[in-house]
């Protein structure tokens, strides 16, 4: 518990720049034998859900298989990796 690499921090000029960068950190993943279900894209709340789902679709990847939700339906719960989108200025 509480153990792991040390978050990596990007900060992007689009929505888009960082739908494609998330997507080839979880085509990245999905290469080196991460399990989907070890995997999860969160965001801030529903309205960015489909942000992620954009990410998922540039990796060749679907919600059914890495799982999309908000920071607060995440507590709790445990991910060997996690991307954590839209977290915007405003």
């Amino acid at each position: 518990v509480f153990e792991g690499p040390s978050p990596e921090l990007h900060a992007f000029q689009t929505a888009r720049e960082e739908a494609t960068a998330a997507g080839a950190w979880l085509a990245s993943l999905s290469a080196t034998g991460y399990a989907p279900a070890e995997v999860c894209v969160l965001v801030r709340s529903e309205t960015e859900r489909s942000r992620a789902a954009e990410a998922l679709a540039a990796a060749g990847l679907s919600d059914e298989a890495i799982r999309i939700g908000t920071m607060h339906e995440a507590k709790g719960l445990e991910f060997r990796a996690v991307a954590v989108m839209a977290c915007d200025q405003d």
